[in-house]
Parts: structure tokens; sequence; C-alpha cells
């Protein structure tokens, strides 16, 4: 049961980490946004349904059927965060002052890359500032990889009085 096994790594091992991870292109999600509703998966998948349907005109609005997927997968994620920050366990875990970060990351099967979705979520004041769900549906998103965010900060450390460029 995933909430034994968030319960026992939080309460016991004192994780100081918890990485909600998805992955562009899933059969899941790809389900979510279809028609079909006779699987049992389908209850688990229910929350990103309704995002979906309630969201659809903006989900159409985007051109290339691939990107479209690949959104509702990062809105899936971010889904996901905000549920897993809601759990007793976590909720208690932050009232006792322990350390705990929730990361929502994305796996890119296409290029094998992690990317940060954002924000790092690690107390409830956190989690209750995010924007709702709702509006950040209507966000552009931008996922950051590793490579990408090391380059940004390298370059931010560059004085640019002394660039030659």
């Amino acid at each position: 049961n995933l909430l034994a096994v968030l319960e026992y790594a939080i309460e016991f091992l004192r994780v100081e980490h918890l990485i909600v991870c998805g992955h562009y292109g899933c059969g899941g999600i790809q389900r979510a946004a279809g028609e079909d509703r006779s699987a049992l998966v389908d209850h688990w998948l229910q929350p990103v349904v309704m995002l979906y349907r309630q969201h659809r005109a903006v989900f159409d609005a985007i051109a290339d059927p691939a990107r479209r997927l690949d959104r509702l997968c990062e809105l899936n994620v971010e889904l996901q965060v905000r549920r897993v920050a809601a759990i007793p366990t976590v909720e208690q875990a932050w009232d006792r002052g322990q350390k705990l970060r929730l990361h929502g990351w994305i796996y890119g099967m296409h290029d094998g890359l992690l990317r940060d979705l954002g924000p790092t979520v690690a107390s409830r004041a956190e989690r209750d500032a995010l924007p709702p769900i709702d509006e950040r549906v209507r966000m552009p998103a931008e996922p950051c990889t590793g490579v990408r965010r090391h380059a940004i900060e390298a370059f931010a450390a560059l004085d640019p009085a002394q660039s030659r460029w």
C-alpha cells in the first residue's frame, strides 16, 4: 500500500525528500484524456480525468496532440504533489518541524532527462500558497532539466562587466 510505504519512509526512515515523478507519453494519462472508463485503473485516474474535462477547451487549444498530452502529464504530476502534501503523515511531519521536501519531476523517455516541474514544497504554508491547480492549467510550463539549471546558475555567476561578449 502506497500510504503505508510513505508513512514508513517519513516516520521511521526520516527521508528528507519525496519525489513524485511522472513521465511523458504516459499511457494512464492517455487513457484519462480518452473516453473509455471500463477498468479499475479509471478510479485512480479520476482526479486527472476531471481536470482534463473541466479544462478541455484549454487542452484542445494546444494544436500538437503530443504537446497536449505532455502538458496533461505535467499537470498530473503537480496534482499528485498536492495530493501527497495533503496526506496526514506529511502534514504531521511538517508540524513537528521534520525536514521534508516534496518535488514534482517528469521524465522524458524520448531524451532520458529528468525535468523539475517546481516548486519544491516543504511546509503546509508553502503548499497552501501554491496557485490553485485550475490556474496552473492556464499557466505556460517550462520544466527545467538539471543541465539547464546548472547553465543558468553558471551564467548568473558571471560578472557582466568582465564578459568579452
